[in-house]
């Protein structure tokens, strides 16, 4: 969205249109980008202090009932444990991080997508003067919309699939090549070459992640049935061998009902963190559109039809809102805690 001299495009068409661009929409962009990146801190940080402070809360309950451990400091930690874990869901729920960190990230997206979509406007390049001012002018009325947006837009938008409308055709006076050329590299550096390094850093990250924890709650899980399968043959061994076995044994009885009981709630927390992030259906995400961007990449590289040129450019920005939309979906309705 910033743009420094040496990213402006020699054609001078382009240039003021990029001027255009930065005195209209760049300010409210970087109010929103900035709110949307520290409500996303705020909401990660509360649902990271929620699901370990929680989680702990509970393994320090069981060990407390088990007997295993004399003294009160099970009873203290837990204590500390529940408030911590109660104080940053209460402030999650009472602040809403998470909404505000999705409607203001919407908001950015927008003026991203509005910028890029006003520079491949073909009226903009091959239209009258009357065309051509009466679409900055509807961008300027856009931008006002977009600074206006609500909860209940960014619902409605995620709720009303839009019917995607053909890129305007090309009017019969032809189109500088300068133009063109200028506007596809400044396009390729600045929209595509960074969408693409971004899904594929994301994906890289997201896919290392998954990997690390994918198998933690399922192994948790199936720990917590060996445990059960413990306890039970320790119970028939100890019945067997009369009421001393049971005596020499019963810690390790205990032991086993306490493993019993921790390891789904070992397995629940790490849920809780997974889900706060979504690796394994973000990454997919990623990689998609990633693969959907490099071909239109080499085959912008490789067009010289202009109207096939602004049809390629339009189709980036259709599959960068489809994206979008798809992230936003994915994340307001996933559970924030859980």
């Amino acid at each position: 969205m910033y743009d420094s001299p040496q990213d402006m495009p020699p054609s001078q068409p382009v240039r003021d249109a990029l001027a255009f661009c930065r005195d209209t929409v760049e300010a409210g962009y970087r109010q929103a980008d900035t709110l949307a990146l520290r409500h996303q801190r705020y909401h990660r940080l509360l649902t990271i202090t929620a699901a370990i402070f929680g989680t702990t809360a509970v393994l320090l309950a069981i060990v407390q009932l088990s007997g295993l451990f004399r003294g009160t400091w099970p009873v203290q930690l837990s204590g500390i444990a529940v408030a911590f874990a109660l104080i940053a869901v209460i402030t999650g729920l009472v602040s809403s991080q998470r909404l505000n960190w999705l409607l203001e990230r919407h908001r950015a997206e927008r003026y991203r997508l509005l910028k890029f979509r006003f520079l491949i406007d073909p009226v903009l390049w091959s239209g009258g003067k009357e065309e051509a001012k009466a679409r900055m002018n509807r961008f300027t009325n856009e931008v006002d919309n977009i600074r206006a947006l609500n909860r209940q837009a960014l619902r409605r938008w995620i709720d009303e699939d839009e019917v995607p409308e053909a890129p305007t055709p090309l009017p019969h006076s032809k189109t500088d090549e300068n133009i063109i050329r200028g506007l596809i590299e400044y396009y390729q550096k600045k929209r595509l070459g960074v969408q693409m390094d971004y899904f594929a850093g994301r994906a890289l990250r997201n896919v290392r992640m998954h990997r690390y924890t994918w198998f933690l709650p399922p192994l948790f899980f199936f720990s917590s049935v060996l445990a059960v399968s413990g306890h039970f043959i320790y119970d028939i061994v100890a019945s067997a061998h009369g009421s001393q076995a049971e005596v020499t044994t019963a810690n390790l009885f205990v032991l086993f009902v306490v493993l019993a009981a921790a390891f789904p709630v070992i397995g629940a927390g790490v849920r809780s963190l997974r889900t706060a992030y979504e690796f394994a259906r973000n990454n997919s995400r990623f990689r998609a559109k990633l693969v959907a961007l490099s071909r239109l990449a080499e085959r912008l590289r490789q067009e010289n039809d202009p109207e096939a040129i602004f049809r390629d450019l339009w189709s980036c920005e259709q599959i960068l809102e489809s994206e979008h939309r798809e992230w936003l979906r994915l994340m307001i309705e996933g559970e924030w805690f859980g």
